[in-house]
């Protein structure tokens, strides 16, 4: 499927680019054609974003939850993921 959503067959006396770049990358390349998914029942989840304007101390804190977190949690369905966005508006 190409970027405007159709789709095409794509043969070296078509598309010669595309074909010589899907065939370059031998078995580390794959194409995914069509896919099927099942919708599960899934129960209560829970989920959101904190969001912390940096400082030291918030850092050293932030940082030693985490690493608590991951240290002595017991759920194997827990999960925590930090990531830093640079703030573009904070002036």
């Amino acid at each position: 499927m190409f970027a405007n959503g159709t789709i095409g067959k794509i043969r070296n006396d078509n598309y010669p680019d595309i074909f010589t770049a899907l065939k370059g990358g031998g078995n580390n390349f794959g194409v995914v054609t069509n896919y099927r998914l099942q919708a599960r029942r899934q129960g209560l989840v829970w989920g959101g974003n904190l969001v912390y304007l940096r400082t030291e101390g918030k850092d050293k804190k932030l940082l030693k939850a985490v690493r608590d977190f991951t240290e002595y949690n017991e759920d194997e369905k827990a999960s925590v993921i930090v990531s830093r966005t640079p703030c573009t508006n904070c002036m």
